[in-house]
């Protein structure tokens, strides 16, 4: 099972589209930070095998679809992840970065590097919290259910679940399955497919 759409519509990349990612190692306190969040990156992609969504890395100049950038604290102080991504748009391409805080490099988080990147992977292919349904604690705002529920799945928040924390078979078939669908509309609310726009990312701002 995977969680999906968001607000009135639900977001996915256009079927056969290839996502390029940058690592802005320049924001990174270490370029063994940036290594070290590079590998975990790769391992994340690997973790999804079989999804059907490819995600292909560039040097630093080349256009890509996103970035990766680390910051000591998220922007919002009240926010209290270790990492934030986005979901399919066609937003400017500052809003199209995946978030590497400090707090992700801390004991209690570092060994699980590459599930991080594959839960915030599972963001920028369009998925929601696992648990994001009605009448559960994690609600944000309208999302859909597609297949059946897994309480295990890597889009389950990882302050919610023990490890291990990490891609689960229903997970991968329930991407594939949501590409592959030839759907209009889930609950009145239209499905839409972005193309993904490569942009140079010059030196970092917020």
């Amino acid at each position: 099972m995977v969680q999906i759409g968001r607000n009135n519509h639900i977001p996915r990349w256009a079927p056969g589209s290839v996502l390029s990612y940058v690592v802005c190692h320049e924001t990174f306190p270490s370029l063994q930070h940036a290594a070290y969040a590079s590998w975990g990156l790769v391992q994340g992609i690997a973790l999804w095998r079989g999804a059907g969504v490819p995600f292909h890395h560039v040097t630093r100049d080349w256009p890509a679809t996103f970035r990766v950038v680390y910051l000591d604290e998220p922007p919002t102080p009240s926010y209290t992840a270790i990492a934030r991504s986005f979901y399919p748009s066609n937003e400017p391409p500052a809003n199209r970065t995946l978030y590497v805080f400090g707090r992700a490099f801390e004991p209690a988080h570092v060994n699980s590097m590459a599930s991080l990147m594959a839960h915030e992977l599972g963001h920028i292919m369009g998925l929601r919290h696992e648990l994001n349904v009605p009448g559960e604690e994690l609600v944000e705002d309208w999302s859909a259910t597609w297949m059946n529920p897994n309480p295990r799945s890597i889009m389950v928040r990882s302050g919610v679940l023990r490890p291990p924390w990490t891609v689960q078979p229903s997970d991968v078939v329930g991407v594939r399955t949501f590409y592959a669908a030839p759907i209009v509309e889930i609950e009145g609310r239209q499905l839409v497919d972005f193309v993904p726009i490569n942009s140079v990312y010059q030196a970092f701002s917020l």
